[in-house]
């Protein structure tokens, strides 16, 4: 992704390239692929809390949290993929 980007840097001065609806579309799904990974990420780090938790309040709060950003990792998914669709 980031080839994609310097690309699009070093052709913009010289005119070349995709059209700039094209380099919003690349950029807008670079940075939901980039969400969906850091959500991604945070839910398994509060699993990851929650398992090796021993006190049941803080385990009872880490896994519910981690089970809303799987759901919210589960929506952006399906954003995406209705956004690669489109294209």
């Amino acid at each position: 992704m980031l080839q994609l980007f310097n690309f699009f840097n070093n052709n913009k001065e010289q005119g070349e390239g995709l059209d700039a609806s094209s380099v919003q579309t690349v950029k807008e799904g670079a940075y939901l692929a980039k969400f969906i990974n850091e959500t991604d990420i945070a839910s398994k780090k509060c699993q990851y809390y929650a398992d090796h938790c021993t006190d049941e309040d803080i385990k009872n709060y880490f896994t519910k949290e981690a089970n809303k950003l799987k759901k919210v990792s589960s929506v952006l998914n399906d954003h995406r993929d209705s956004f690669l669709k489109e294209e």
